[in-house]
């Protein structure tokens, strides 16, 4: 047992006996497992001590603790609390443990580990090894896309870039729909000089073309390379490998009968998106018994497509267009704006035992869930969306809404100027209205709390519809949400399966 005195005053005591050794650090844990304690094997160059000094302080400060929704971020990041000087010149940082949704539990055979993103971006990881009870559902996956990109994109507005932004470094809870990014002394500052040798390495698999161009040994690891747009190539792997289970560049093509040779050209200079509409010389290759890869490797079936149009686009920027242009690659904006319009497309599948449980909405003539194959029949109402500025013309927002029995919709839905993230206060997370079915009577929407919604009627007249109120729906009906600048107008549509 030793107990230290950080920099702040705080004592932290750790147990001495037990340690994980990874890479330059040994890990110690406090007696009740609250705590994690880094220490540095070797002293440190002074940028790096210096740097990981600003992470407990101003960088810490900058992420967390601001009034632009700072509050929001606290479970997105495992970070440094305190820093302490230790024996030989060592540094010392503390960390908070890990969030119990984020290790498996004691009856899996994957007892008291983390919940890393390696886990379930792989195929065989997630079929062989993850419990089902872990295993969440397409909705859940689309949330912990969401919140890595939000997480991220705090980080870059703070300056910084994370020098491993990999499957490791990334705790996911698919039931909820959480991550957490943790190594956090593995961010990189623009304090560090190009020269310093710092604390940050890098897995090939998540790391961009250029970098593993330039270096395909983490031992060269050169972070001159490392910029914001490095780090969207390592985001869209890692959603891509979240919502499909695989990796978008490890196909069947061989580039080199040496191994080490082929992995830098299957992922820095060769590389080639599985999916690529134009060359098919990559695609995976799988029989239909393979149990410990299938249904994810039978990209014919469950394909980008089945995300839909927003994420699909957006795939095709990352791994074909941003493989070689850098410039083109998706923002951490942009994909969270994306994954909010397709959560928006999501329909529940009827068949109870699905793994996936949704399905993003799929146009006429078919609805099927490509997970299951169960099929949809029947009628559903899609409502698309448009927005003005100044009451007079309505544009499209290129953003739909399915319609399920008991569907909430929320201020953001109301009001285009509202977006789902950090700023919303606990009022602006609350429902505004829900539809409803009634196997007689159809469908219905229940205004909760919009003030100024109007329905419109197919002369242009208009008749309020005030807060407590329910409406009866039908097919091409239009709806003014919220009237003013950025107010929205809804206009229903009935689509038959």
């Amino acid at each position: 047992m030793k107990q230290v005195t950080t920099t702040d005053g705080t004592s932290v005591t750790f147990i001495t006996k037990t340690r994980v050794v990874t890479g330059p650090r040994e890990v110690f844990f406090s007696p009740d497992k609250s705590l994690a304690v880094v220490l540095y094997r070797q002293p440190l160059e002074t940028s790096v001590r210096d740097f990981l000094i600003k992470l407990t302080t101003k960088y810490r400060d900058l992420v967390l603790n601001q009034d632009d929704g700072g509050d929001y971020f606290k479970d997105f990041f495992c970070w440094p609390q305190h820093v302490f000087d230790y024996e030989g010149g060592r540094l010392g940082l503390v960390f908070p443990f890990f969030k119990p949704r984020f290790i498996f539990g004691e009856d899996t055979n994957l007892a008291g580990g983390a919940k890393t993103a390696t886990w379930f971006i792989s195929a065989k990881n997630f079929n062989l090894f993850v419990p089902n009870k872990d295993r969440g559902n397409l909705l859940g996956y689309l949330r912990a896309g969401l919140h890595l990109c939000q997480a991220l994109r705090r980080l870059h507005k703070a300056g910084l870039i994370h020098s491993d932004l990999s499957g490791r470094n990334c705790l996911v809870d698919p039931v909820g729909g959480e991550v957490c990014l943790i190594n956090i002394d593995y961010l990189i500052g623009s304090e560090l000089s190009a020269q310093s040798s710092g604390l940050g390495t890098f897995t090939p698999d998540f790391a961009a073309p250029e970098i593993i161009s330039s270096c395909f040994s983490a031992d060269n690891f050169d972070r001159r390379g490392l910029n914001q747009a490095s780090n969207y190539h390592s985001l869209a792997v890692l959603i891509y490998g979240l919502l499909l289970h695989r990796h978008p560049l490890r196909g069947s093509k061989i580039h080199s009968a040496d191994l080490s040779e082929n992995e830098a050209m299957l992922l820095g200079s060769k590389a080639l998106f599985i999916e690529n509409p134009d060359n098919n010389s990559n695609r995976l290759l799988f029989s239909a018994d393979d149990k410990d890869n299938m249904p994810w490797f039978d990209t014919a079936t469950i394909s980008v497509s089945v995300l839909g149009p927003h994420l699909k686009s957006l795939f095709a920027y990352a791994f074909i267009d941003g493989l070689k242009d850098p410039k083109l690659r998706p923002t951490a904006d942009e994909w969270e704006k994306a994954l909010v319009k397709t959560v928006d497309l999501l329909q529940p599948c009827g068949n109870p035992k699905c793994s996936m449980k949704w399905y993003v909405f799929q146009k006429p003539p078919k609805s099927v869930c490509p997970y299951c194959g169960e099929k949809f029949q029947g009628k559903m109402l899609v409502l698309d969306f448009y927005s003005t500025v100044d009451e007079k013309k309505y544009t499209s927002d290129n953003h739909q809404l399915v319609v399920s029995n008991n569907k909430y919709i929320y201020p953001w839905h109301a009001d285009a100027s509202i977006f789902p993230n950090e700023f919303l206060d606990s009022q602006k997370r609350k429902p505004v209205g829900y539809f409803s079915y009634d196997q007689k009577k159809g469908w219905y929407f229940v205004n909760q709390t919009l003030e100024s919604m109007e329905k419109v009627f197919e002369s242009n007249q208009k008749e309020k519809v005030g807060p407590g109120e329910a409406i009866k729906i039908f097919d091409e009906q239009k709806l003014i949400l919220k009237t003013g600048p950025s107010g929205r107008l809804v206009q229903v549509r009935t689509v038959s399966f």
